[in-house]
């Protein structure tokens, strides 16, 4: 892949070589399947990450050699965020992985200082601020202490709330959005989350990934949805026995698997004034449309989306037991970057935390 600046490097005294690609060969797909992400309570390893990488525009993809085996990764993938001072173009940094028997090495520490420095040679070549963001598990302490060594803060958090449904109906109709609506509802959406000080809503509305439940006026609800895949490994403390036990149950092994856990990632939630009594039908719904029993939002509890959905009744025990909070990593490159921080603390985040 030519980057200008390149991002390539090859120190051949350890035998190391950085390679940037557009796009994941088979190789690199399996060696992000095969790693364990969580720390703390739920550990997992995704599926079906081909498709997922494939459908990332124009990405910029790190493979960390030793020798050669593929032993670290990074992904970088533009964004457009909405910030203090108005949208702004950025870089979002993912799937920071380092191989279980090559942790130790600094291979980790290697791979952020080559992607910042490339983020600060791009910056000074366009002449304008860069900024790039980053979404860690909140108990993932060695991620963000390692960031926040190379200058990237902290500047909030927001939780990962899942929900089940053990037998979804559906009490309403949902369809794709209308390409001709994208617009407009885009335009919803940033009204909705203009109190947010950081957030990427409605910034690229697919209509075939974006479903909604129609009304006379327009959509009375919606939400991008993405069908997502995971090898549950361990659930946490007293929970996992508990739960692997639950799920050899008759009534509930046809609907979870947790060597194949299918559930939806939301985002883009859009919750119409007036309307918000419709969204535990509106989520049974768009559940029972993917044959799923669990969804997940991805929601900062000081913001007004969560408040009208927690109103509405569509938290449950289960968002209660498994609530996740996700640190935002932040890092802005070139002369002006410190603007990028002012009028973020203390205000609500919303962020898609997706590679």
């Amino acid at each position: 892949m030519k980057l200008t600046p390149s991002l390539d490097f090859h120190d051949p005294a350890r035998g190391l070589r950085l390679v940037a690609r557009e796009t994941a060969d088979d190789a690199f797909v399996a060696h992000i399947e095969s790693i364990r992400f969580g720390t703390g309570g739920l550990r997992y390893r995704y599926r079906q990450m081909g498709a997922k990488l494939r459908a990332i525009a124009h990405p910029v993809i790190l493979e960390l050699h030793h020798e050669d085996a593929l032993v670290g990764t990074y992904v970088l993938s533009r964004k457009r965020v909405h910030t203090p001072s108005g949208a702004t173009d950025a870089w979002y940094r993912g799937l920071l992985t380092v191989a279980e028997d090559a942790q130790g090495n600094g291979y980790g520490r290697l791979l952020v200082e080559r992607a910042f420095a490339w983020f600060a040679a791009r910056a000074a070549a366009q002449g304008r601020p860069l900024l790039t963001y980053g979404c860690i598990e909140g108990e993932n302490t060695r991620s963000a202490a390692l960031l926040e060594s190379l200058g990237s803060r902290v500047v909030g958090t927001f939780r990962a709330l899942p929900t089940y449904l053990h037998a979804p109906k559906p009490a309403v109709h949902v369809e794709p959005l209308n390409p001709g609506e994208a617009p407009a509802i885009g335009d919803a959406l940033r009204e909705q989350y203009a109190p947010y000080a950081l957030h990427d809503v409605g910034a690229r509305i697919e209509p075939a990934h974006f479903l909604i439940a129609p009304g006379p006026h327009g959509p009375r609800a919606g939400a991008s949805v993405h069908v997502e895949r995971l090898v549950l490994d361990d659930i946490g403390g007293a929970l996992d026995p508990i739960v692997r036990t639950l799920v050899k149950a008759p009534i509930v092994r046809d609907r979870v698997d947790l060597d194949d856990l299918r559930w939806l990632k939301l985002h883009d939630v859009y919750v119409r004034p007036g309307d918000e009594a419709i969204w535990p039908d509106f989520l049974a719904a768009l559940l029972h449309h993917h044959r799923a029993n669990v969804a997940v939002f991805f929601l900062d509890p000081d913001g007004p989306t969560y408040a009208a959905l927690r109103r509405a009744g569509v938290f449950d025990l289960v968002s209660k037991l498994f609530d996740t909070p996700i640190t935002v990593s932040l890092a802005a490159f070139g002369d002006g970057g410190e603007a990028a921080f002012e009028g973020i603390d203390g205000r609500p985040i919303c962020l898609y935390p997706a590679p």
